[in-house]
């Protein structure tokens, strides 16, 4: 896996870039609209249910598995 964890960074928002692609309760997986990830940054994120980043991965499948993973524990 190729999860990136972010414990909690605050975000800058983002409705313009950030499209919400999975929802599990108040937990979203985002994928960055853009090519942000040129830049080196991964195209998807996992925001808590306050808007924090949680973690980031290049893979959209394996950004739901960690959330449900999550859900789980």
């Amino acid at each position: 896996m190729s999860v990136r964890k972010l414990n909690g960074t605050q975000t800058l928002g983002g409705k313009f870039w950030w499209e919400t692609v999975y929802r599990n309760h108040d937990w979203k997986v985002q994928h960055h609209k853009t090519n942000f990830w040129l830049v080196g940054l991964k195209p998807y994120r996992l925001l808590d249910p306050n808007d924090h980043l949680v973690a980031s991965s290049d893979n959209e499948d394996e950004m739901k598995e960690y959330l449900d993973n999550l859900m789980r524990h």
